[in-house]
This record gives C-alpha cells, structure tokens and sequence, in this order.
C-alpha cells in the first residue's frame, strides 16, 4: 500500500508483506481505510483472515480495528469511511 502526495509528488509506503485493497479515504485525506492480508502489519495478527486497518496518512500510524462480536469474525469485505474518517463500514 503506498500513499502519493499529489502536491509534491512523494510517495510513502504504508508497507504490510501482503496484498492490501479496498481503499477509502477521508474527504480531508488525514484517515485511510483499507483491507488487508499481510501478517506483520502489527505485532498480533495471527488470525489468517483479511483484516481491516486505519492509517492516520500523517503519522502512518498504523491500527487494526477490531469489529464487536455481534459483527461476526471472520474476513472484512468492502471497507468505506465516511467523508470525517470518524465512522467505518464494512461487509462481513
């Protein structure tokens, strides 16, 4: 996953060793959204389904987010953030 300023034309890997997709971004493009397979994205993903991940696109700092109970385990499927970066939907 790479995010490229469009401005000064600098790219900046979000990194993982797997295949991220599904992509949303804030309206004011200070929250991403996105799926992902990689496993050392951070330190306790040993679960082996897609995961769904918030990047803060100034400090790339990274979060697993991990969905209540009642949403289901399992793999995430077509991520969306609203224009705020404050709310996330998603498809179990």
């Amino acid at each position: 996953m790479w995010l490229l300023d469009l401005d000064t034309g600098k790219s900046r890997s979000v990194g993982g060793n797997g295949s991220s997709f599904g992509v949303s971004l804030s309206a004011d493009g200070h929250h991403l959204l996105f799926l992902s397979e990689a496993t050392d994205l951070v330190s306790d993903d040993d679960n082996a389904v897609l995961d769904l991940f918030s990047c803060d696109t100034t400090s790339l700092a990274l979060a697993r987010l991990q969905p209540s109970a009642r949403a289901g385990r399992g793999s995430c499927f077509a991520p969306s953030l609203d224009g705020t970066g404050r709310m996330a939907a998603f498809s179990r």
